[in-house]
């Protein structure tokens, strides 16, 4: 019977081991997921920090995009001033248009 017993013992040993061991595979799992979390949260309030950079950038693009809006109206304009006057400039850009 001490052999049964001795036998009984160790698979209670090793099933609480395999039990404490997949509690603290979980329990690290929770962790990574805790720290991958907070590692964003940090990286998503630096970019929050940055808004005022981020702002001022955009506002040069949108400076940009003005300006290249405006050049390109002045051209559709130039080119509509010569299409009326007969001179012919852009009869080769658009084939089927008169």
């Amino acid at each position: 019977m001490t052999d049964d017993t001795d036998a009984r013992r160790r698979d209670d040993l090793e099933r609480e081991l395999e039990r404490s061991l997949a509690d603290a595979e979980d329990t690290v799992a929770l962790l990574r997921r805790e720290l991958a979390s907070r590692r964003t949260h940090r990286l998503q309030h630096a970019e929050i920090d940055r808004l005022a950079e981020h702002l001022a950038n955009s506002r040069v693009r949108w400076h940009e995009v003005r300006v290249f809006f405006e050049e390109a109206f002045r051209e559709v304009a130039h080119d509509g001033s010569e299409a009326g006057d007969g001179s012919g400039s852009d009869a080769g850009r658009h084939p089927g248009h008169a």
